[in-house]
């Protein structure tokens, strides 16, 4: 980490108005964090979904079925 950043604060400050984050749902068994599949703007996204299953991790597998 720079400055007391970590990574993925650091990936976020670089992402700018041409990305587009999928999820605002709550993505992980202790119901206090949002994982996301991050895309270019304008990508045609055919489906979305989140696969909850408590017995494989803390956090649930965000799915994205996208169309070139």
């Amino acid at each position: 980490a720079i400055l007391g950043k970590s990574n993925l604060q650091m990936v976020f400050d670089k992402l700018n108005d041409n990305y587009e984050y999928l999820f605002d749902e709550i993505t992980t068994t202790d119901n206090k964090k949002c994982d996301n599949i991050i895309l270019p703007k304008g990508t045609k996204v055919v489906n979305k979904y989140i696969v909850t299953n408590d017995d494989i991790s803390d956090h649930f597998l965000c799915v994205a079925e996208i169309k070139n």
